[in-house]
């Protein structure tokens, strides 16, 4: 007779964290931790940070959002027969209250292993109660299959052990995917050749940046001009030299004893920079929309009846012109357009349906690179006028957790809903930008001659035996080293996880998707293509159809979804209890 039911959480990040908690606290409440058994796995030695806040990286690695967006909410206090900690909040934890501190202070970007250890932290303290209490195992295992088995689910381990489960909950996060044929044979001919190198990842930086194959003399092409891009390009300028500012002009200067040139060629497809975000609070207050912009912009894009009849996107970006037309009349320092407000809303909604539209409000996409790299700081600063696409980047950024919310599990049709991700991909430049300090670097090395922008607007590439040959507007040069910055978008077709494809190629589970992701409902349970059945598997996360806009924030770990889940993950329980006794 089975007296457990056995819950699995595969992927022990912030989110898998995060979702565990939230059951467990649901619950306590019920009085329903009775015969409940989890079994938690992941590959990492720090359970809660997952690889990409893994407390063990190198300094270099930055959180991209400051300390003080860094709201990660307190873990309450649960007390009854299994203990459940209290842990306080992410700004609890550091010590800082940030409605005392002065909004004109720069804000400050934590290195990611920091966060990373006050989640472990954070695990570590309800991982001892509930294993103490017989309630959890933990394992580090890499999981390859699952599948039904007797009305239950069977997880299958790389290193052969088995284990049985009533229902799992993924929360994986990125997965391995397929290199394109390009990179294939990229890595063919440098397994061929001991004097070129390639790693078709950024992370862990340690794989380049502990490696004897980077030395003074390298020459290093780094596909990606991202966040990404920027972690490897700070990894390797502070190995080889350091930043110091000036003085006069309170610029960065990048300094290093080994007189070094022609280091960094990073590349893209546009070639074109992010955007940073604003230097400090009282400057990112210009871009705040009210309390009332917000709660129309919810009403205007969350309409159901809206979301069916829309054709296109054009109903989000109409509800966004209105907030961008408010925001940026009041601007104390903008590039003015003769039109007025008729002609911000005209502009705005030009560039928002085609980011090649040019206006003078909006900075050139022809203009050299570190022009644009330098016109973007100044405007973080508030020390130039701030142009149309910038403010629209920032206004959007703040939009985006009711974005977000309102067009998850939409209406919409799938090509609307395509169109409204692509959109939100395009204003990851802006909404998504770096600091300030990023970008003042980046320009750092570009003075130094260390870092180069001749090929950043998609060159030509040619492998050849001695590198890769980048060609662009007459200029060529040929470098030893070739880093993969760009991170694959989720894409299920080029997923090469063994995990995945199990589950969608499993005639046992007929789990429905498409190449948008795998459908699920508005708690997560996947949708099998039997009737619309929900199947016993949960998937928390950017492989989700239903969840696919802004899953890779921190902040959405701890948001609602995972609640959605633990509500329904509990009912089961409850169900089962109930019928057992």
């Amino acid at each position: 007779m089975v007296t457990k039911r056995v819950v699995a959480i595969i992927g022990l990040g912030p989110r898998g964290m995060h979702a565990m908690e939230r059951l467990l606290y649901r619950l306590a409440n019920l009085r329903g931790l009775k015969g409940l058994q989890l079994l938690l796995f992941d590959r990492s030695e720090n359970p809660g940070s997952g690889a990409i806040y893994d407390p063990g990286q190198p300094k270099s690695n930055w959180m991209n959002l400051s300390e003080r967006a860094l709201d990660i909410p307190q873990r309450p206090e649960v007390k009854g027969s299994v203990e459940i900690p209290y842990f306080p909040s992410y700004h609890e934890w550091i010590g800082k209250n940030f409605n005392e501190i002065h909004s004109d202070e720069e804000d400050y970007y934590p290195p990611r292993a920091k966060v990373g250890h006050y989640l472990t932290q954070r695990f570590a303290t309800i991982y001892q109660s509930i294993h103490t209490a017989g309630l959890a195992s933990l394992y580090q295992e890499k999981i390859i299959r699952i599948e039904e088995s007797e009305d239950r689910l069977k997880i299958e381990t790389l290193s052969g052990k088995q284990f049985m489960a009533d229902e799992i909950l993924l929360t994986t996060g990125h997965q391995p995917t397929r290199l394109s044929a390009q990179m294939d044979k990229w890595v063919e001919s440098t397994n061929r050749r001991q004097n070129l190198h390639l790693f078709v990842t950024p992370y862990p930086v340690e794989q380049f940046f502990k490696s004897n194959q980077l030395n003074p003399r390298s020459k290093i092409a780094i596909r990606g001009f991202g966040l990404a891009m920027i972690d490897v390009v700070r990894t390797i300028a502070e190995k080889f030299g350091n930043f110091t500012v000036d003085e006069e002009t309170h610029t960065l200067i990048y300094q290093s004893d080994l007189r070094l040139t022609d280091l960094l060629f990073p590349f893209s497809t546009n070639g074109l920079p992010m955007a940073p975000k604003p230097v400090s609070s009282v400057i990112d207050q210009w871009f705040l929309p009210s309390a009332s912009q917000l709660d129309g912009l919810g009403e205007k894009i969350g309409d159901p009846v809206i979301q069916a009849g829309a054709n296109s996107s054009r109903f989000l970006v109409n509800a966004i012109v209105k907030i961008v037309v408010e925001v940026y009349s009041k601007l104390p320092s903008r590039i003015e357009l003769v039109g007025g407000k008729e002609e911000i809303e005209h502009v705005a909604r030009r560039w928002l349906e085609n980011e090649g539209f040019q206006h003078r409000a909006i900075i050139s996409q022809d203009q050299p690179p570190q022009k644009s790299i330098s016109d973007f700081i100044r405007m973080g600063l508030g020390m130039r006028k701030i142009s149309l696409d910038y403010c629209i980047g920032q206004v959007w950024r703040h939009c985006q957790p009711v974005i977000h919310d309102c067009l998850s599990f939409n209406q919409c049709t799938e090509e609307v809903f395509a169109q409204i991700i692509d959109l939100d991909e395009r204003m990851k430049r802006y909404a998504y930008g770096p600091p300030v300090r990023s970008m003042q670097q980046l320009l750092a090395m570009e003075k130094a001659g260390v870092l180069r922008l001749d090929m950043v607007n998609n060159p030509e590439i040619e492998l050849t035996d001695k590198g890769w040959v980048l060609r662009y507007d007459g200029k060529s040069t040929t470098t030893d080293i070739m880093i993969d910055s760009v991170l694959d978008p989720p894409d299920l077709e080029k997923v090469g996880s063994p995990l995945f494809r199990s589950i969608l190629q499993s005639d046992q589970l007929k789990v429905d998707y498409d190449n948008m992701g795998i459908k699920t409902g508005p708690d997560s349970y996947m949708l099998s293509t039997m009737a619309k059945t929900r199947l016993s598997i949960a998937l928390l996360g950017r492989h989700a159809r239903g969840t696919a806009l802004g899953v890779d924030s921190i902040l959405r770990c701890f948001g609602l979804r995972a609640d959605l889940w633990a509500k329904t993950a509990a009912s089961n329980h409850i169900k089962w209890l109930k019928h057992k006794l």
